[in-house]
């Protein structure tokens, strides 16, 4: 009854309009101990509701309190976490467990397992192998800079190359037909001089052998 008045008080101080009854209830059993939804309790929980079946519509009440906790080992069963710079099966990330004995509800097959942690291309490894490798792709980009001209540059030295090939090829075709075409006006006034030469003795035989000459 001294509770039952307390909580009449206080609704009266609070202002809260007394609209149902308030009646004294009964707890209900204990609930299991089990392990609270994370890895870093370690105590165990159990719980108890406060009911009074002969009652629907009041304020029902109890004295004590709805939860208990013990001390516990619920860590051991959860996954670990790994080291730095290191992954594995059981460490990572957070986990729900059931203790109490029983394993936890690991994120890949829904139960512990028991391995080595191992070495790891990590996130973090990356970022650092990435450093060195971009310096060194900068600097061989920088020395392909330097040995490569520029195209402008090469293309006029292509062109330049080209147009000084052309003209010596030029030079020496022409230089070619000349002494072909002079050697070929030499054989011809060799021949026509033989030519003349040739009809003039014949026109003599003639003469003489038709008596025609003076």
């Amino acid at each position: 009854m001294k509770l039952g008045i307390i909580l009449r008080v206080i609704f009266l101080l609070f202002n809260i309009p007394l609209t149902q009854e308030v009646s004294s209830g009964a707890w209900t059993t204990w609930s299991e101990w089990e392990c609270n939804l994370n890895c870093y309790n370690p105590r165990m929980l159990r719980k108890r509701n406060c009911t009074d079946p002969n009652v629907t519509e009041a304020i029902v009440y109890c004295i004590g309190h709805n939860q208990e906790h013990s001390q516990a080992t619920c860590k051991v069963i959860c996954p670990k976490e790994c080291r730095k710079f290191y992954y594995g099966k059981n460490c990572q990330g957070k986990c729900k467990i059931k203790c109490h004995g029983e394993d936890c509800q690991e994120r890949v097959n829904g139960t512990c397992f028991i391995a080595e942690e191992k070495m790891l291309p990590s996130p973090a490894w990356l970022l650092l192998l990435t450093i060195p490798i971009s310096l060194l792709m900068i600097m061989w980009l920088r020395s392909r800079r330097v040995e490569v001209p520029d195209v402008a540059t090469a293309s006029k030295v292509y062109n330049d190359r080209d147009s000084k090939e052309s003209k010596e090829s030029l030079m020496a075709r022409l230089s070619t037909q000349l002494r072909t075409g002079s050697r070929q006006m030499i054989r011809q006034m060799i021949s026509m001089d033989k030519l003349s030469t040739h009809s003039e003795e014949r026109l003599y035989m003639d003469d003489e052998v038709n008596g025609s000459s003076v």
